[in-house]
């Protein structure tokens, strides 16, 4: 699953705005950005994304998805990344699915169509 996100990304957005050892990020707008994480899991089952906070995602995202407040500690690639610097509220993803992958990619590009 982290391979066919990552895929879906790139036919969308083109190689990724930057590349860690850890994760693959990619600005959608200037204020926007998305964060694949590629150093878990090791397996690629699932593919672990970060998000800005915004509250159409909590309630159009149906696959497992983890609040980060402003407070709590998270993945320290994300900062960089258009709307999750330290500090931000943020939202984890984990696609197990096609479906959950197909829900992200709706959420993330349908607006823009």
């Amino acid at each position: 699953m982290k391979n066919q996100t990552i895929e879906a990304f790139t036919a969308r957005l083109g190689s990724p705005t930057r590349e860690t050892k850890k994760a693959l990020a990619w600005n959608i707008t200037s204020g926007y950005g998305v964060v694949v994480q590629i150093d878990q899991p090791q397996s690629g089952e699932h593919a672990l994304v970060w998000l800005p906070y915004n509250s159409d995602a909590l309630e159009q995202l149906v696959m497992e998805k983890t609040l980060y407040p402003e407070d709590k500690g998270r993945h320290s690639n994300t900062y960089a990344s258009p709307g999750l610097s330290k500090g931000e509220k943020a939202i984890r993803v984990k696609l197990q699915t096609n479906d959950d992958l197909a829900n992200l990619i709706s959420y993330l590009f349908d607006s823009f169509i």
